[in-house]
């Protein structure tokens, strides 16, 4: 069932699963909270309390009236977390949301445990840029954005079990995307700031990601002091939805200390 909390001007929609120590699963452009899959989220609440979201403007989330930027996002995120009295939390980013986990930890430490970057980058002039154009293409608000994230032949098998979980499905939906995405082409990055960064840290990237580039989370691994890298051999940006069960183990295993 999805709760709301109050931040600022806007109520934040999420849901919580399990108990345990708080995980807070943060999603990339136009992704609603149910792009956690249930195979995904159940693993990882069979130990954690897990905490999906709506970003500002997306799904259950209003737009409110303060500017889109990754860190509004980053504001957002951390007062839902103080409202709902569950802090410090581990953060797994997706993407965007990637960016986000990065802006919170680095603007508020305190409120984060351990920090998962899963598909994301550092941004900025120390990000390794895709082909251009698929940035462009992905956010023009159809729904074309899947075939970046998932081979032809995966979709193939498995489009009918995705459900709403990319793009927009009306005119006021497709102007929250495209503000979305105009945060992130407005995103300095962290790439300067990471070396500061004192949270254990597992960075995961797919081989055959061409949304963003798998040598972007190489770039993270190197920045962030000690942290893990986990590349997944034939993992698209979508590698989620891929591999749901070898992602929330290899999660867990991190998020226990292992």
């Amino acid at each position: 069932m999805t709760a709301r909390a109050h931040v600022d001007d806007i109520q934040v929609a999420h849901r919580i699963h399990g108990g345990g120590h708080p995980v807070l699963l943060i999603a990339g452009l136009g992704a609603v909270k149910e792009l956690w899959t249930d195979e995904f989220v159940e693993q990882l609440a069979s130990d954690c309390k897990v905490i999906t979201v709506d970003n500002r403007g997306i799904g259950e989330t209003p737009a409110g009236e303060k500017s889109f930027s990754i860190s509004q996002f980053a504001e957002d995120t951390t007062g839902l977390l103080r409202s709902i009295g569950e802090w410090p939390a581990h953060l797994v980013g997706y993407s965007m949301g990637g960016y986000i986990a990065q802006e919170m930890a680095l603007a508020n430490p305190e409120m984060v445990d351990r920090l998962v970057l899963l598909g994301t980058e550092c941004g900025g002039a120390g990000g390794v840029r895709q082909e251009p154009g698929i940035l462009l293409q992905m956010t023009d608000g159809g729904d074309g954005e899947r075939h970046f994230l998932l081979s032809a032949d995966w979709l193939k098998e498995n489009v009918a079990g995705l459900g709403d979980i990319f793009g927009a499905s009306d005119g006021r939906d497709v102007e929250r995307f495209a503000r979305q995405a105009d945060a992130i082409r407005a995103w300095n990055g962290t790439c300067a700031r990471l070396p500061e960064m004192d949270k254990p840290t597992l960075v995961i990237t797919g081989s055959d990601d061409i949304v963003i580039l798998p040598e972007n989370a190489r770039v993270l691994s190197e920045l962030i002091p000690d942290a893990q890298l986990v590349e997944f051999e034939g993992g698209h940006h979508g590698l989620l939805l891929q591999f749901p069960r070898e992602l929330a183990r290899i999660i867990a295993n991190f998020l226990s200390g292992g």
